[in-house]
C-alpha cells in the first residue's frame, strides 16, 4: 500500500499550480490535417487528435481513457518491423513469443495458452480480430506491412462501451498513410540476420482534386536461425538442436482509394512459418510442423461531415481468415511407433458486417455518439483429420449473428469540466447471449496545461470458437460449449501535465477486477487441454510517463509501469505476469540533421511460469541509425536489435513440453528505401 500512496501523493503534487499553455483544442483539432508528423514539434505531438477513444476526433486530455500515440516518424526512427516491436515500446505492454506467434500481455495480464483475444485491433477503424481465434496478427502474421502506417492510438481500458467484445484491455488502432503521404513511388530492399531478405513497392498519389489512392506490396522470406531446446537434449533427437526448422515466408498487399467521402480498402496476408518446437508432443526435429495464415479484408466507408463538428458515417466490410496446421505426431500403429501421422488442423472463417454512425452536438456542450453494429460470422469451420482424410476427428461448422448498439454523451460543463459517459449492448445468436457494457469518465482541467481523469467502465470478451469447439480427438485438446463470457471492471485515475516547454508527465494508477476468466486447464483426469471459466482476478498497478527533448534536438522519452496481478482466491501471482516494467527511448540528429540514431532500452521483470518456475528479469538495448536523402531520393537504415546479445526467455502454454522459450540473440538489420 506505500507504493500506492506514494503514487496519489505524486497524482495531487502534478495536478496543483498553474502552468504554461497547451495548444488549444481548436488547434489541435487542426492537426489531423498535417500529412506529415515529422513537422510537427514536440508539443504538437502531445495534441494529435484521437480517435479511437470515443469514435470521433477529440484533444487527447479531453478522451475517457489512457491513450499512447506512436507515429510512422517513430517507426522508422526506432527500426521497428513488426507491430509487436511496436507494442512493446508501449508503457504497460510487454511481449511473448512461442516461435509460430507473438503475443501481447498488459498491465500484468499475459496467459500462456491465450491467442490475443483481449485486445482489439483496428485498421483504419475496421475490427481485425478473426471470429475463429477472436485474435489479430502482431507479428509477420498482422494485416499489413508497418512502413504503411502513418500513426497507432493505443487505448487503454474497457473499450467494449463502443466495440463489443475483444476490447478488454485496449483497442489499438492503425492509421494507415495515404497517398498523398506516399506522392510517387517507393521502393524498398532490406536483409537481416538468419539470412533474411524483404523487398516492397508502393505507389501513391492524388486522384483528380477530390481524392487519393495508395498500392502496396512487400514480401519477405527468412530461413530462421537453429535452436537448442534442452528439453530435447539426447542422441535420438540431435541433442536438441532445430537446425533449419525456424524458416518463414510472408506477403501483404494493401491498396485503398478514396473519393470524396468514399473509401475503398483491401488488405492481403499470407504467411507460411514452420514450427520448430515440437508443441502438442509432435516428433522433434521433423520438417513438416507448419502454421499458414491467410487474412483478406475488404472495407467501403462513407463520412460526411456535417454542420459544427458533427459526422455520419457508415462502413461495410468483408473479412476471410483462414489457418493449415501441420503437426507430425508418432504413430502406434501395427505396433511400431516410427511409423509418423500427419495431423492437419483446417480452419476457415468468413464474415461480413455493416454499421452506421452518428455524432454531433444536440444543443450547447452536449454531444452524442450513437451506432449500431451488424456482423454475420456466416462461416465457422473447424476441422482436424489425419492426412488424406483418412480419419476425421473435428468437422464443427457454425454460425453466429452479432447485433450491437451503443450511445455515448458527453457533458462540457466548462472549459475545465467534462463529464463523459455511455454504454452499449450486445446480442450474439445463435448463444443467446447478451451484454452490457458500460463507462464513466470525468476529466478536469484544472489548470492550462493541466488535465485529470477518473473513469470506471466494464468490458467483457466472449468465448472463442476455437475455446467452445476444437477437438482434436482426444490427443490433446477437448472443447467446452458451455463457456460463459469473462468480464472486467476497470478503476483508472490519470494525471497529465506538461512540466516545462520540453517535457510533459503522465501518471495512471489503476485497478481492475476479472471475473469468469476463460483459462486454458489441463485437465489431470485425461490429461487433455480444455478452456474454462475457472478464474477470478484482481490487480492493481500505476504507468509513470515522460516525454521531452534535451537541449532542443534529443527526444526522449521514458517510462515505468509497476502491476500486482493475482488470483482473487488464492492470492498467488500469475503466470507471464512481470510486475515492472521499464522503456527507455532517445532520439539524436547527426551529421548536421541529415541522420539520426536511435536507442531504446527495455526491461521486463521476472515472470513465473505454469510449471511455477521462474523465467528470469531481463534488460535488452536496441540501436538503429536513418540517413534520409542520400544522393536526393535514397533513405537508408541499419540497425541492431538485442545489442549486448542478452540471453532470456518467454513462458509458454501447456502445449510445449518446456514451460520457456529462449528468446533470439543480437540481430543485424539493413534497409534501403529508393523513391521515385
Amino acid at each position: 500500500m506505500k507504493i500506492f500512496r506514494l503514487c496519489i501523493f505524486v497524482l495531487s503534487a502534478l495536478a496543483a499550480g498553474p502552468f504554461g499553455g497547451l495548444l488549444s483544442p481548436a488547434r489541435a483539432q487542426s492537426l489531423g490535417g498535417k500529412s506529415d508528423l515529422a513537422d510537427l514539434s514536440l508539443e504538437e505531438l502531445m495534441q494529435i487528435p484521437v480517435h479511437a477513444a470515443s469514435r470521433y476526433a477529440q484533444d487527447m486530455s479531453e478522451a475517457p481513457a489512457s491513450v499512447t500515440i506512436v507515429t510512422g516518424r517513430d517507426i522508422e526512427a526506432y527500426g521497428h518491423r513488426t507491430l509487436a516491436e511496436i507494442l512493446a515500446s508501449v508503457p504497460g505492454f510487454y511481449m511473448s513469443y512461442d516461435r509460430s506467434y507473438e503475443y501481447a500481455g498488459m498491465r500484468g495480464f499475459g496467459r500462456p495458452g491465450d491467442f490475443n483475444t483481449r485486445i482489439l485491433v483496428l485498421i483504419d477503424g475496421v475490427r481485425t480480430n478473426d471470429v475463429i481465434y477472436n485474435s489479430s496478427g502482431l507479428g509477420t502474421d498482422f494485416n499489413i506491412d508497418v512502413d504503411l502506417i502513418d500513426r497507432i492510438e493505443v487505448v487503454r481500458g474497457p473499450g467494449s462501451v463502443l466495440y463489443g467484445t475483444n476490447a478488454f484491455f485496449a483497442v489499438v488502432n492503425v492509421i494507415t498513410k495515404t497517398g498523398r503521404d506516399i506522392d510517387g513511388g517507393r521502393l524498398s530492399v532490406s536483409a537481416a540476420s538468419f539470412d533474411t531478405r524483404k523487398g516492397s513497392l508502393s505507389y501513391g498519389g492524388p486522384l483528380r482534386d477530390r481524392g487519393e489512392f495508395l498500392v502496396s506490396g512487400s514480401y519477405c522470406a527468412s530461413d530462421g536461425p537453429d535452436l537448442y531446446f534442452p528439453a530435447f537434449d539426447s542422441p535420438a533427437t540431435n541433442h536438441g538442436i532445430a537446425e533449419g526448422l525456424d524458416g518463414e515466408r510472408f506477403g501483404s498487399y494493401f491498396g485503398k482509394v478514396r473519393y470524396g467521402e468514399w473509401r475503398l480498402g483491401l488488405a492481403l496476408m499470407d504467411r507460411d512459418k514452420s514450427r520448430p518446437t515440437a508443441s502438442y508432443e509432435t516428433i522433434f526435429g521433423n520438417d513438416r510442423d507448419k502454421d499458414l495464415d491467410r487474412r483478406f479484408t475488404a472495407d467501403l466507408s462513407y463520412r460526411r461531415e456535417l454542420s459544427g463538428s458533427g459526422e455520419a458515417a457508415a462502413h461495410f466490410t468483408f473479412q476471410d481468415y483462414a489457418y493449415e496446421g501441420y503437426y507430425f505426431f508418432p504413430s502406434e500403429e501395427d505396433g511400431d511407433s516410427s511409423l509418423p501421422t500427419l495431423d492437419v488442423d483446417h480452419i476457415r472463417g468468413e464474415w461480413w458486417g455493416i454499421e452506421a454512425k452518428l455524432s454531433g452536438e444536440i444543443f450547447a456542450r452536449n454531444r452524442v455518439t450513437g451506432g449500431i453494429e451488424y456482423r454475420d460470422n456466416f462461416k465457422i469451420k473447424q476441422q482436424n483429420y489425419d492426412e488424406g482424410m483418412s480419419v476425421v476427428y473435428l468437422d464443427s461448422r457454425n454460425n453466429t449473428k452479432v447485433t450491437g448498439v451503443y450511445a455515448q454523451h458527453e457533458i462540457r460543463f466548462t472549459e475545465g469540466l467534462i463529464l463523459n459517459t455511455g454504454a452499449r449492448y450486445d446480442h450474439a445468436e445463435p448463444l443467446n447471449e447478451g451484454n452490457i457494457s458500460p463507462r464513466v469518465a470525468l476529466i478536469l482541467k484544472p489548470a492550462e496545461g493541466t488535465s485529470l481523469k477518473f473513469i470506471c467502465g466494464e468490458a467483457f470478451r466472449s468465448p472463442s470458437a476455437f475455446e467452445l469447439y476444437y477437438t482434436d480427438g482426444g490427443f490433446t485438446t477437448k472443447g467446452n460449449p458451455d463457456l460463459a463470457p469473462e468480464r472486467i471492471r476497470t478503476y483508472e485515475a490519470i494525471v497529465t501535465r506538461k512540466l516545462s516547454d520540453e517535457l510533459q508527465g503522465k501518471l495512471a494508477i489503476y485497478r481492475y477486477e476479472i471475473r469468469d476468466l476463460i483459462t486454458q486447464y489441463l485437465d489431470r483426469g485425461d490429461s487433455l487441454l480444455q478452456y474454462r471459466n475457472v478464474d477470478a482476478i484482481e490487480a492493481n498497478g500505476f504507468e509513470v510517463t515522460f516525454l521531452g527533448k534535451a537541449i532542443g534536438v534529443v527526444e526522449g522519452r521514458l517510462s515505468y509501469s509497476y502491476a500486482d496481478a493475482r488470483d482473487s482466491a488464492s492470492h498467488a501471482r500469475l503466470s507471464n505476469s512481470p510486475r515492472h516494467l521499464a522503456t527507455l527511448g532517445l532520439v539524436t540528429p547527426l551529421v548536421h540533421g541529415r541522420a539520426r540514431a536511435a536507442f531504446e532500452a527495455q526491461y521486463v521483470g521476472a515472470r513465473l511460469t505454469l510449471d511455477g518456475n521462474t523465467a528470469k528479469a531481463y534488460a535488452v538495448a536496441n540501436l538503429n541509425v536513418t540517413a534520409a536523402h542520400l544522393l536526393g531520393k535514397l533513405d537508408v537504415s541499419a540497425g541492431v536489435r538485442n545489442l549486448f546479445d542478452t540471453r532470456y526467455a518467454y513462458p509458454v502454454g501447456e502445449e510445449f513440453i518446456q514451460d520457456a522459450l529462449e528468446a533470439d540473440g543480437r540481430t543485424i538489420r539493413v534497409k534501403c528505401t529508393y523513391s521515385f
